[in-house]
Parts: C-alpha cells; structure tokens; sequence
C-alpha cells in the first residue's frame, strides 16, 4: 500500500477511534461522500441490543484526510478515477477496513450546485456517470421544481441497482 495512503487511512481510523464511546459499542461505520468541491460525512455507532446513535466530536483532521485520501487514491487508480463515498467500518478490538465505490454517484441529502458536479468532471471525466445528472448541470431540473429531491432518489436508486 502507498504510505501516503496507510498514513491518511490510520489518521482516519485513530480520529474515529478516539471519539467511539467506551466500551458499549459493537461496531461503527462512517460514511463519506465526496465530489472535488463538496463534502458530506456522518458515522453510526452501533451499541449492543442495536441500538444505534450518531458518531459525534469526530474532528476536522478526520475530515480532510478524507477529503486528502480521495485526491491521493485518484492519482493512484489506474483511470485516474476518484472515489465517491468512502465507508469505514471499526470494532472494538481495533479492527477496521475501507470500503470505496468508484461507480456510483454519492446521493448526498442536498444535492450540490451544477458548477461543483462541473468541477468534479472536469477533474476526474467520467462522461458515463455525468449523463445521470446531466440535467440538474444544463438546469432542466432545479431547486425550485424539485428537481433535487428526484436526482438524490434517482442516484439511490443506480446505487442500489
């Protein structure tokens, strides 16, 4: 593995760590969604009897090694292609692994302006990925028409497919 990468991935993991309730948990995942301009997180923890509750106080470092790992994977991807959303699952001995989709646009809950999905494409091309929501970016579908509540379904949908 790239050590830039391990070194992005251990910040990652002893920043969730750090902020991971003791000793009543079972696992934790947390979740990020990226595009080059525009970043969303959020974690649960999963406490015994599955009851679930936020991950809270995860600092920022966290955050921007997130944001770092993407930059730093795509240059490594053979296509030049980024991630994006990134999951990272923890137990409590320690354990912990990452999970990237790279196929799969991230359904972020407010779906981000057309020049932040152009800035992403213009960084990391992927035309295929960019015909699914090239009508929010031409603004046939907008905010005011509820166009963003049908491309966030649309994209859960081909994610899930």
């Amino acid at each position: 593995m790239n050590p830039k990468v391990q070194e992005l991935q251990t910040t990652i993991a002893q920043g969730i760590w750090n902020v991971m309730p003791k000793p009543d948990w079972v696992r934790a995942s947390f979740e990020a969604l990226a595009i080059k301009p525009y970043f969303s997180a959020s974690g649960v923890v999963i406490h015994p009897n599955s009851i679930e509750s936020g991950i809270n106080g995860v600092a920022k470092a966290v955050l921007y090694a997130f944001r770092e790992l993407r930059t730093e994977m795509a240059q490594l991807h053979a296509n030049g292609h980024a991630w994006y959303t990134a999951t990272f699952t923890l137990t409590p001995d320690g354990k912990f692994k990452f999970d990237f989709d790279y196929d799969h646009l991230p359904a972020f809950d407010i779906m981000p302006e057309p020049d932040k999905w152009l800035d992403e494409f213009k960084t990391y091309p992927r035309p295929e990925l960019q015909a699914q929501i090239q009508d929010w970016i031409d603004g046939r579908e907008t905010y005011q028409n509820g166009g963003s509540e049908r491309l966030v379904k649309r994209l859960k949908t081909l994610a899930a497919q």
